[in-house]
């Protein structure tokens, strides 16, 4: 197994495992709310490497648009939609050159609408503007 093969499969594995399973728990104690943030923070991380190594191409733009939409399955867990902010931070850009990312586009637009304020928190539409305005084309 080479070295490229083996981080994309740590990468991979670490996605499914923590970004697309239920993060919305309810907090029961300080310990369970300090591994949660620990978690919060191993997450964006490794999303974050995942760009990192898509803009390097050791992966294909089809993973990461996978990647992408298995992040918008869920238009309101929160936790998604910033995962999906800094993956689209990292290699938004780069990835929209490749593959037409207007689907995506438009469902960023559809969450920070009039329809959808009162179900997402100000902090997460604000970095969803950010994306918006920083990775869409004129």
């Amino acid at each position: 197994m080479t070295f490229k093969k083996c981080i994309i499969t740590v990468c991979q594995n670490y996605f499914e495992k923590h970004c697309l399973e239920n993060t919305e728990t309810i907090v029961t104690s300080i310990e369970h709310e300090q591994n949660q943030r620990r978690l919060k923070i191993q997450t964006i991380g490794c999303i974050r490497f995942i760009g990192e190594i898509y803009k390097q191409l050791l992966l294909s733009p089809y993973v990461i648009h996978y990647c992408i939409k298995m992040l918008t399955i869920c238009e309101t867990k929160e936790r998604s939609l910033e995962y999906l902010c800094n993956l689209l931070k990292v290699a938004g850009k780069e990835l929209n050159e490749k593959i037409n990312l207007e689907d995506i586009f438009q469902h960023l637009i559809y969450l920070v609408s009039d329809e959808m304020r009162s179900k997402i928190s100000p902090r997460i539409r604000f970095m969803v503007k950010d994306v918006i305005e920083t990775i869409m084309p004129s």
